[in-house]
Formats: structure tokens, sequence, C-alpha cells
């Protein structure tokens, strides 16, 4: 699992890095967002399966999206985990072994927002029954 996280973070910094600089600390930023709507779509579908009335509040979540920023950073600043690294490693690549290891971050990507969308919608479609 950590390794798709770490090709995730490469691909995120990828794509940031072809327009601006400070890629490394955006694709912090994107990963750690994904990562914490993930465990916030999970927490939300308990709640309602428990019948939770409010699950969680604002600054909880943002608490959370800091501390699983925080890991995020911690793990992509240090030598043995950054950019520099993962582009050596995976630059590469053929392309063979390459677009199947997109294709599942795009994937990713794309289940992670369209499951926060769903949830959400849910939740508000049910709003009156949490409040």
């Amino acid at each position: 699992m950590i390794r798709f996280l770490d090709y995730t973070y490469y691909i995120i910094w990828k794509f940031y890095n072809k327009y601006e600089k400070g890629a490394g600390f955006k694709a912090v930023l994107v990963l750690a967002l994904l990562l914490a709507v993930n465990v916030l779509g999970i927490f939300f579908l308990y709640a309602n399966y428990q019948h939770i009335k409010k699950p969680i509040n604002n600054t909880q979540v943002v608490l959370l999206y800091f501390v699983v920023g925080i890991l995020v950073l911690c793990r992509y600043n240090s030598k043995k985990h950054n950019f520099k690294v993962f582009d050596e490693q995976w630059s590469h690549d053929e392309p063979m072994v390459k677009h199947p290891k997109t294709i599942w971050v795009q994937l990713y990507v794309l289940f992670t927002v369209v499951f926060i969308l769903t949830v959400t919608i849910y939740g508000g479609m049910h709003h009156n029954e949490y409040v």
C-alpha cells in the first residue's frame, strides 16, 4: 500500500511540476486531501450505519486533514522518500509498466471523488435525520 501511495505522490508531483514550482508541497497537500477524504467517507458511512446523530464537526475535519498532512509531509520531506528519489526510480520505466500503474492512480483519484460526492449527497438528503 505504501508503494502505491508513493507512486500516487510521484504522479501528482509530475502533474504539478509541468506547470509551476513548488510541486512537491502541492503533491503533499493533494495526497493528504485524498487520504483524509477517504477516512472521512468511511467514518460517515460508519456513523450512518450506527445512526450517530452528529458524528463530526468542522474543527475535527480540519484537525484530521492537518494530522494527515503532517504525516504525509514527514514521509515525503525525507531524503529517502522524496520526488527526486522517485523520479530516478520511476522515470525510466517502460510504458507497459508505467501505464497500468498510472491507470490505478487515476482510478483511485476518481473513486475518491465519486465516493465523497456520493457520501455528501446522501448525507445532504438525510440531513434532517442527523441534526
